[in-house]
């Protein structure tokens, strides 16, 4: 027996396109409220201490969240190519327009503090807004296309041909689905804000998170009873669950309400939408009370119910064709081989784990919520006397000239000093931000001396007052020559 016998070409299949929503889910609920926090930026945050606290809650999470878009596009390539031939090349230039808002993101999360001008870092704000943005309304938008049907056609040797337009795309119950998608990620990003940070920012994301749930439960059930009224599509041949992967097979019509038929068949099924109606005004509820558990709990339920339930909807379909339904791509007619999806389950089973522990260790680590960030100077208090620890490249010297310190934040507390990790960080946004701001003090101190030349008088009488008429000592002794004095 072969070995990827023991687990029949159907069920394989429907594996597979449970897994590929379980990817699509786990990547709208983790990267969501990075996309959602992102959004809302301009209205949660006011100043720009309130812009750093929320890049901050998302920057150690954002890039890990991630993974999931990769794998489940690397899903869609592996498991559904036929799939993944006509959705990216059909929606070339809104999943363009998609990834280059991702790919923003970094950049700006990188460069924004690179200066501190207030124009240059309002830019980069606008930057991060609209990778939040974009990409919750292009997402929103696919699947509402998908809804319809998309306008493609195979030609017998399976090549396909893609006939519609970008602003085709743009129709109203696609716009509609793409504000369902806004909104639902608006409301996860605000939940976070109000789970991760406090003081003001919290309180903006709270009121604007009450509104946004509101509103998905709103547009949700409108984009339902306009899918109602829409032609769906049913398969009208004899269905082979274990047939080869050619679409042209079978024959297909459309149908009124026939996105429905699976609820009508399965009355359980109802419960899929209405987790994606009842979890959002949960989430609002959990917002007003103040539980965040309840509220970020909630609202990720709710984007789970919403995404399910059109997965739920369409099944066995997967894009129908809006040119010609029996070109349609469904889950018996479009998989890759049986051995394929075999080997591609034993990897997801081996890997898929392995991601999720890593991840939730991550978030286990980085629970808690953050802090306000705070870039000023603190003001100079003459009766505190703290004791700093120098540095032996100034021990001498600060026996015979005054000397001062000033300490900026350029490396993670408890990094240990002269060590690779330390090295590694030099490279960051907060080392470099660190060192302008220690050159900014330089600089000050520098212009003050030359300015008031008293203060160097003050500070020379003090030096001689601390020593307390202790003349200085060199620790070499004079018989020893320095290494530049040996012949």
């Amino acid at each position: 027996m072969i070995l990827h016998e023991l687990i029949s070409y159907d069920i394989l299949r429907l594996l597979w396109w449970g897994l590929l929503g379980v990817l699509l889910i786990a990547f709208a609920v983790t990267d969501g409220f990075d996309l959602g926090a992102a959004a809302l930026l301009p209205l949660a945050a006011r100043t720009d201490v309130e812009r750093r606290v929320v890049i901050n809650s998302l920057g150690p999470v954002w890039e890990g969240n991630q993974v999931w878009l990769i794998l489940g596009g690397g899903a869609i390539f592996a498991a559904w190519p036929q799939l993944y031939a006509v959705s990216f090349s059909g929606f070339y230039l809104a999943m363009f327009a998609a990834l280059v808002a991702l790919i923003l993101r970094p950049v700006a999360f990188k460069f924004r503090s690179k200066r501190e001008e207030p124009a240059w870092r309002a830019r980069w704000d606008a930057v991060l807004c609209m990778a939040g943005v974009v990409p919750a309304l292009i997402f929103g938008v696919a699947l509402g296309n998908v809804l319809q049907g998309v306008p493609f056609r195979l030609a017998p040797d399976m090549r396909i041909y893609y006939e519609g337009t970008f602003f085709g795309l743009l129709n109203p119950f696609a716009l509609l689905a793409g504000l369902v998608s806004l909104c639902m990620l608006l409301m996860h990003g605000a939940s976070w804000l109000v789970f991760n940070t406090e003081g003001d920012v919290a309180a903006r994301a709270r009121r604007f998170g009450m509104v946004a749930a509101v509103a998905t439960t709103v547009l949700f059930a409108a984009a339902g009873v306009w899918l109602a009224a829409l032609n769906g599509y049913r398969i009208t041949s004899e269905i082979n669950t274990t047939g080869p992967s050619n679409p042209l097979f079978k024959t297909a019509a459309l149908q009124a309400g026939a996105w429905f038929a699976n609820y009508q068949a399965r009355p359980v099924l109802w419960a899929v939408p209405a987790i994606g109606l009842l979890m959002p005004l949960l989430a609002a509820l959990g917002l007003w009370l103040r539980r965040e558990w309840l509220a970020l709990l909630s609202s990720g339920l709710g984007i789970a119910g919403i995404i399910a339930s059109v997965g739920a909807s369409m099944f066995p379909f997967i894009l129908p064709s809006s040119l010609n339904p029996q070109h349609s791509l469904t889950v018996w007619d479009s998989s890759s081989s049986h051995v394929t999806l075999f080997i591609m389950l034993v990897c997801a089973l081996i890997f898929v784990p392995l991601i999720v522990a890593y991840t939730s260790w991550v978030y286990s680590v980085l629970r808690g919520k953050v802090p306000a960030v705070f870039e000023g100077l603190a003001p100079y208090d003459p009766a505190v006397e703290d004791t700093l620890f120098g540095s032996t490249d100034v021990a001498d010297v600060s026996w015979i000239t005054p000397t001062v310190q000033a300490w900026v934040a350029c490396y993670a507390f408890g990094t240990p000093l002269h060590s690779w990790q330390m090295v590694s960080q030099g490279q960051s946004g907060l080392a470099h931000a660190g060192m302008v701001r220690a050159a900014q003090v330089l600089a000050a101190t520098a212009i003050a001396l030359l300015e008031q030349p008293e203060r160097i008088a003050q500070a020379k009488a003090e030096l001689l007052e601390r020593r307390g008429g202790r003349p200085y000592a060199c620790p070499i002794p004079a018989e020893v020559p320095l290494p530049f004095m040996r012949g």
